[in-house]
C-alpha cells in the first residue's frame, strides 16, 4: 500500500474506533446485519485502506479479530464487510489489490495495462449488486467509476483497483485511445449517470443542495447549540423539510438513527 495511505490509517483508526466503540456500547453489543464502507475519490482510497486494515491487518485484523478491535464491536460481521468505492484513487500495487479483492472480498479482480477497459464490467442496475450488498454471509468489493475518469484510468503507471468493476457509463472501444475527461471524475456526473441507469422514483433527482439554517430550522437557538434539546429540534425540522418538499426518504431508518444519536448523547 502507498505509504501515505498506510500512515493515514494510523491517525484515523483510534478516533474512528472510539466512535464505533461508543455506538457498540450504546447498542448493547447488538451487531448490525452488514457493515458498509464507502467514499468518493480520496475518500474511496481511504475506504479501501480501512477495509484492508480490518481484513488483512495485524492490529485490527485479520477479519476484524485483532487486539485493537474494541470488545463492544468484536462480534460485528467484519469478515462480511462491504466495500463500495466511487472514482477511487489507486492506493496499492497489484499484489495488494488482487489479494484484497479476490481472497478477502470474494470479488472479481481486473488488471490490464494494454486494454484498460474492463469488458466484464457490470452496470449499477445489475440485479446481482443488490443481492451481494445485502448478503449477510459474504463480503463484497465494488469499484464504481466512469471509464474516462483520468484519476481512475489504468492507461498510466501506478497502482491497481480494488473490487469488481461497475461502470456508470457505457464504455466503447474508442475509450482505449480517446483522451480522459476530468468531468467524468465529479460526484455530480457519477450520480447523474447512476440515477439514469437505476431509474428509481425513490432517489432524489438532486443529490446535494446547500440551505441556510434559517430555512431548515427557523426556531434554532444559537445560545443552546449542541444541546440535546436543539438536537431534537433539528431532527424534527429536517423531517418536516423532507415532508413539506415531497422528498422521499426512509422515515423508519431516520427515526432509528435519531434515537441512537440521542441515546449516545444521553450516555456522555
Amino acid at each position: 500500500m502507498h505509504r501515505g495511505f498506510a500512515q493515514s490509517m494510523k491517525s484515523i483508526h483510534p478516533n474512528l474506533f472510539h466512535c464505533i466503540d461508543k455506538v457498540g456500547r450504546t447498542k448493547k453489543q447488538v451487531a448490525p446485519t452488514n457493515i458498509y464502507v464507502t467514499g468518493h475519490s480520496l475518500g474511496g482510497g481511504l475506504a479501501q485502506a480501512f477495509v484492508a486494515s480490518v481484513l488483512m491487518g495485524d492490529q485490527y485484523g485479520p477479519k476484524g479479530k485483532g487486539e485493537q478491535i474494541p470488545s463492544s464491536v468484536r462480534g460485528w460481521p467484519w469478515q462480511q464487510i462491504k466495500l463500495i468505492s466511487y472514482s477511487a484513487t489507486r492506493i496499492g500495487d497489484e499484489a495488494f489489490a488482487e489479494v484484497l479483492t479476490e481472497q478477502h472480498l470474494q470479488s472479481e479482480f481486473f488488471s490490464k495495462l494494454i486494454a484498460p477497459i474492463d469488458r466484464k464490467e457490470i452496470s449499477p442496475a445489475d440485479r446481482s449488486v443488490v443481492a451481494r450488498i445485502t448478503d449477510e454471509t459474504r463480503p463484497v468489493g465494488y469499484r464504481v467509476l466512469h471509464s474516462k475518469d483520468p484519476i481512475t484510468t489504468q492507461k498510466g503507471a501506478g497502482g491497481k483497483h480494488v473490487g469488481k468493476t461497475v461502470y456508470v457509463n457505457t464504455p466503447t472501444l474508442r475509450d482505449l485511445v480517446s483522451l480522459s475527461d476530468f468531468n467524468a471524475h465529479e460526484q455530480r456526473t457519477i450520480r447523474d449517470l447512476m440515477l439514469a441507469k437505476l431509474s428509481s422514483s425513490k432517489i432524489p433527482k438532486l443529490g446535494m443542495r446547500y440551505r441556510q439554517m434559517s430555512d431548515i430550522n427557523p426556531g434554532r437557538d444559537d445560545a443552546k447549540k449542541g444541546s440535546v434539546e436543539e438536537l431534537k429540534k433539528m431532527a424534527s425540522a429536517l423531517k418536516k423539510y423532507y415532508s413539506d418538499n415531497s422528498i422521499w426518504f426512509d422515515t423508519a431508518v431516520y427515526d432509528r438513527n435519531v434515537a441512537t444519536r440521542l441515546e449516545i448523547e444521553n450516555h456522555r
